[in-house]
């Protein structure tokens, strides 16, 4: 609540099955969970060892981004796609839960079409996310949370809050062999799960399906609660790293939020792409009067991005194009070279390519080619699997700027066609 009245720019908790991400939405503030492990959790009072996390609450992507490099930076992925490249999971109808909230379901709806402008969605079984979360406080789970409390449990039970001590004492029926019986279940949803992120690279779920009144909570602890944390509850399972973003206003002006979750080490995707539709819903910011649109955006894009031109069979729509969008690399824009270059048809490759070189006397052409931009090591990986006898030099465009790009070695023009009069690959290939 500091956070969301504006007193204090950060703060941190813990999140073990989401209450670095349920807060949050509740608040209208950000909550960032990370990969597991990525922050030290040194110094905190446990919950499930293997599971517990520490978050960041902040008013902004921005803000949690700036505290997010206390973290070893190789842990985190350092680049992230343009977000017109990103594809983004949303729950079908038929898995969409709000527990009778119609309000709700209208703000996560909303959610998607707002989403629509910045990114790709795609529709997305959550059947092995939803079977996963069961697994945290139904499996052997619960009983990993009497390692860290047990003792006192026996020494003082009604120290303990009733609900809470409930919860602990189930614990004690799980075996060892309940424990490895667990850990097959989970493997096996994950591996389901995999399925879903060979079509997506991020999910957007709503943080909480419903809002409860503290006195409801009170009355019915274990059910609520657990209604609370249907879409948190499997993310520290399956390893998965998750921001909480606010999203919109119920009745009575109760926040409501969604949730970005992403694969381990893809937290600032999840700022990039949190911050983007952030600043699309434009909501105050907390509790306080301040507004978003006047704070600084997260990172979205990164500077060292490599620009390469291309020619030929790299082209949009051409069959080497895949290696370029493989490597998440981002359209920037159609351009031609400076009256500098002659375009050969190369003789014998496969598939066929042409080879772009410069002249010195004056008689070259304005070549078609297109500018794409990867990060530096998709680059590095990119040049490593070009073939002979081409290679990467420097072009000089039409604006008289240059970019790293295609060149031919002279020798294999020998045999080859010159098509420079057509002024570019897809004319030649319409002949």
């Amino acid at each position: 609540m500091a956070v969301a009245a504006g007193l204090v720019s950060f703060a941190l908790g813990t999140d073990t099955a989401g209450s670095g991400r349920v807060p949050a939405a509740l608040n209208n503030i950000i909550g960032l969970k990370p990969t597991r492990g990525l922050i030290s959790t040194t110094g905190i009072v446990p919950a499930c060892r293997t599971l517990d996390c520490v978050s960041i609450f902040s008013l902004t992507c921005h803000d949690a981004d700036r505290i997010l490099p206390i973290a070893p930076s190789d842990r985190i992925e350092s680049h992230s796609p343009p977000l017109d490249h990103i594809r983004v999971g949303i729950l079908a109808p038929r898995d969409e839960e709000f527990f009778g909230n119609e309000d709700a379901r209208a703000i996560y709806r909303n959610s998607i079409e707002q989403l629509k402008r910045i990114s790709n969605v795609v529709e997305i079984d959550f059947t092995p996310f939803r079977d996963a979360a069961k697994l945290l406080y139904e499996g052997p789970w619960v009983a990993e949370r009497l390692c860290a409390i047990g003792s006192f449990l026996d020494r003082s039970p009604q120290s303990i809050l009733p609900v809470t001590r409930s919860i602990l004492e189930t614990g004690r029926k799980f075996s060892a062999a309940s424990a490895f019986r667990g850990q097959y279940q989970l493997q096996s949803l994950i591996q389901s799960g995999a399925a879903q992120w060979e079509r997506v690279d991020v999910l957007m779920l709503p943080t909480v399906g419903t809002t409860y009144r503290i006195t409801d909570i009170e009355d019915d602890p274990l059910r609520l609660n657990s209604n609370l944390g249907y879409y948190t509850n499997f993310v520290n399972l399956m390893n998965l790293c998750a921001l909480a973003v606010p999203a919109g206003f119920l009745a009575g002006n109760l926040p409501m939020g969604v949730s970005f979750i992403a694969q381990a080490g893809h937290d600032r995707l999840l700022l990039n792409i949190g911050d983007a539709f952030h600043r699309i819903v434009n909501p105050p910011l907390g509790a306080t009067d301040h507004q978003l649109d006047h704070s600084p955006p997260a990172p979205r894009h990164p500077s060292d991005w490599i620009k390469i031109a291309v020619v030929g069979a790299h082209l949009t729509g051409q069959p080497l194009n895949h290696q370029l969008t493989d490597r998440r690399a981002r359209l920037v824009r159609a351009g031609r070279t400076a009256p500098l270059y002659r375009l050969y048809a190369l003789d014998g490759t496969n598939p066929p390519k042409p080879g772009l070189i410069r002249t010195s006397n004056g008689d070259g052409a304005s070549i078609e080619l297109e500018i794409w931009e990867m990060p530096p090591a998709a680059f590095g990986t990119f040049v490593a699997a070009i073939p002979p006898p081409l290679g990467i030099g420097t072009i000089r465009l039409d604006d008289g700027s240059d970019v790293k790009g295609f060149l031919c070695e002279p020798y294999a023009i020998q045999n080859a066609r010159d098509i420079s009069h057509l002024g570019g690959w897809r004319q030649f290939l319409r002949l």
